[in-house]
């Protein structure tokens, strides 16, 4: 072959492979990578509803399956938000939780159950705050229990709401005394 079949060849060559770099940038371009975000609740049981938001606003929803499993498929890489609402639970929130470039995000729950307090005094009959007395609960088998203070007050935290407790209240000298206490709701005192 000549030198100017071979060049004539390299340049036929070159331009093709440059053609088809083209091309494969245009399809990679056009097609977008997707993504997916899955994970798992517990408890698994919770009434939850899973939001994913982009830049605000709403993209999709999905509902945890008997096991507590949740997938939102076919995402196009980006940033993403999660709220998690669940019935009794506190609203839970993820952001940023996929970034450019990964195709699967695993994300899991705890959630935590909303829980509410309470707070009271116990005094005798004339009045009179009774320190150091003791207060159990006798419906959680003595989950929750704590001492007055010097001026008889007692607090009682992390409670689960909407349950009728009753108390327990023992102090030296006394004769034990039971009290119910109305269901609280969430969040209440």
């Amino acid at each position: 072959m000549s030198c100017i079949q071979n060049l004539s060849f390299f340049i036929v060559l070159f331009l093709v492979i440059i053609t088809n770099s083209c091309e494969d940038d245009t399809i990679n371009a056009v097609t977008p990578q997707l993504s997916k975000i899955e994970g798992l609740f517990n408890p698994a049981d919770a009434a939850t509803e899973i939001q994913l938001l982009q830049a605000g606003n709403i993209v999709a929803t999905a509902y945890p399956n008997k096991n507590g499993k949740y997938v939102f498929p076919n995402l196009e890489f980006g940033d993403y938000d999660i709220i998690v609402i669940a019935e009794g639970y506190r609203v839970t929130s993820e952001v940023n939780i996929i970034k450019r470039y990964k195709e699967v995000e695993i994300k899991n729950f705890e959630l935590t159950p909303m829980t509410t307090s309470i707070r009271r005094v116990v005094a005798n009959s004339e009045g009179t705050f009774i320190k150091n007395a003791s207060i159990t609960d006798s419906v959680f088998d003595n989950k929750f229990t704590t001492q007055t203070d010097q001026l008889g007050v007692f607090y009682l935290n992390q409670l689960p709401p909407e349950v009728e407790l009753i108390l327990k209240i023992l102090a030296y000298g006394k004769a034990e005394l039971q009290v119910k206490v109305r269901p609280i709701e969430k969040g209440g005192i």
